[in-house]
């Protein structure tokens, strides 16, 4: 398992892997709308050099707000190291705390994200609505035919 920070040569690659995951490499919350594809982030590696793993981070002043996590297998620890190597170089530049931003649906998300010492800091009534307006192909209904509509921000003081 190697974990690296991105580059400019890993965008291609990141952006294929995205597509592939999320449909698109764009990105919208309540907080902003992004493109995973040219933030800061760290890949991991099987050993045949496969992306098994990715996370994206967007750091502003004191703050380092973790915009998509990818683990292509469940509890085999990718998803905490990738984590970690973020909550690392938040910390390296100052940062006082990670936040991130996940839908209703995602219960398995907002266990692993406490079981990791994140706690719910605020909800976001609706605003899966408001983002379909920029991007359509978010869908109506999510895991466990859970109806996708609002957000929650969990926070972590570093």
């Amino acid at each position: 398992m190697e974990i690296r920070r991105v580059v400019i040569d890993d965008r291609e690659e990141v952006s294929r892997f995205l597509e592939k995951h999320w449909g698109s490499t764009k990105m919208i919350t309540s907080v902003g709308a992004y493109d995973c594809s040219s933030l800061c982030g760290f890949i991991l590696y099987d050993e045949h050099n496969n992306i098994i793993g990715l996370v994206t981070y967007e750091i502003r002043e004191k703050e380092c707000e973790i915009i998509s996590l990818d683990s292509l297998q469940e509890n085999s620890g990718y998803g905490t190291a990738l984590m970690k190597a973020v909550e690392e170089k938040a910390k390296s530049v100052g940062c006082t705390k990670v936040t991130l931003i996940t839908t209703n649906d995602n219960v398995k998300a907002l266990r692993f994200y406490q079981r990791r010492g994140y706690h719910l800091a605020y909800l976001f009534p609706n605003a899966v609505q408001e983002a379909r307006k920029q991007k359509p192909s978010i869908p109506l209904v999510g895991y466990d035919e859970i109806p996708i509509r609002d957000e929650l921000l969990l926070m972590k003081k570093l």
